[in-house]
């Protein structure tokens, strides 16, 4: 064990999945996004059917808490009016047509425009984003691990769901309850005691990069799922475009914090190896635009905080639709998305 600026450390050269030796990817990374102390290495699993990449040295997991220390702070996020009479009514519209979630259904035009919207593969992908791809004839109890605000079990619960949280900030604990009125449980999921209570479906959406032990954490879903139920899990794409293209600028690298990265195979790999059956998994250029914008500023600035202040916003406006463009069509031949996304079912 060694000291990272008062973070402890243990090494940690082999690969979490399989064992095997990993090869040296980075090193004497930094915090470039919220200045957590220390500086960090990444390796990569040198076999190929595997691709995993981790910290070495690994922060112990009593230090984690942390590398959280100037982390972002959740707070309430709500739409305005004018975002409620359009937006949301023409979301509804997409959710009616292409997920099943036929009562909220708008009447007049906006039917229409919706049906129409929903023949598109991109927007199908952006909305069906923002449920975490459920559909409509899915419903039932809902677990969303890693829930922030509760902004997404909100939405969720409005559409005919049964939701409860589990989050390990106090701060967004305590917005999801008082502002949002949800069932939320402070801790880690393994802690929550919800085993005595099935669930259909558990969401992880960037959750499990930030793990010490992923698969301690998807055995504990696995034994809170009802029988036949469903494992949705959305986590950067260690072999995306965008990470080819910036490298250790690459937003989503995210030292200390991300512990694990993950290809579409170390995915299937981990998921498998917690008793889970792969439905299906792609990767997503959805946040193509926001990953462009961050990764460019910490290449060009070597930070980026909360804002994007020291980029020209109307040129990056232009790059990240253009990227967000390359990367989808990429994606229909290659898994290239920013986001890996992994539907899975409990044996």
């Amino acid at each position: 064990m060694k000291v990272e600026d008062n973070i402890r450390t243990y090494k940690c050269p082999d690969c979490y999945l399989c064992g095997t030796p990993g090869r040296l990817l980075y090193q004497g990374l930094k915090d470039r996004l919220f200045g957590a102390p220390g500086t960090w290495n990444l390796k990569q699993c040198s076999e190929p059917d595997c691709g995993l990449v981790w910290l070495d040295p690994m922060p112990m997991e009593e230090d984690i808490g942390r590398l959280y220390a100037n982390y972002f702070t959740h707070v309430p996020d709500v739409p305005s009016e004018n975002q409620r009479s359009f937006k949301t009514r023409l979301k509804d519209a997409i959710l009616a047509h292409a997920f099943g979630y036929t009562e909220q259904m708008p009447n007049g035009w906006l039917r229409v425009v919706g049906k129409t919207l929903a023949k598109s593969n991109l927007v199908n992908e952006r909305v069906g984003r923002s449920i975490m791809w459920l559909r409509g004839d899915w419903r039932g109890r809902l677990l969303d691990i890693g829930c922030g605000n509760g902004r997404f079990l909100s939405q969720m619960r409005d559409l005919g769901w049964n939701c409860v949280g589990v989050e390990v900030d106090p701060v967004a604990v305590q917005v999801a309850r008082e502002h949002y009125g949800l069932e939320v449980y402070h801790g880690m999921v393994e802690e929550a005691g919800l085993q005595e209570r099935p669930f259909d479906v558990i969401t992880m959406s960037h959750v499990i990069e930030h793990l010490p032990d992923p698969s301690r954490t998807l055995k504990a879903c696995h034994r809170m799922l009802k029988k036949n139920g469903l494992i949705v899990i959305v986590t950067p794409n260690i072999s995306s475009l965008g990470h080819r293209i910036f490298r250790t600028s690459w937003r989503h690298l995210d030292p200390p914090r991300h512990l694990f990265l993950f290809s579409v195979a170390s995915l299937r790999s981990c998921i498998r190896s917690a008793g889970f059956d792969v439905k299906k998994v792609w990767t997503s250029a959805n946040s193509a635009p926001v990953v462009w914008a961050r990764s460019r500023l910490i290449k060009k600035e070597g930070f980026c905080g909360p804002d994007l202040t020291g980029l020209p916003r109307r040129y990056m406006k232009v790059e990240g639709t253009l990227f967000l463009a390359v990367e989808y069509f990429t994606t229909k031949l290659l898994p290239l998305g920013e986001e890996l996304v992994l539907i899975a079912e409990k044996r």
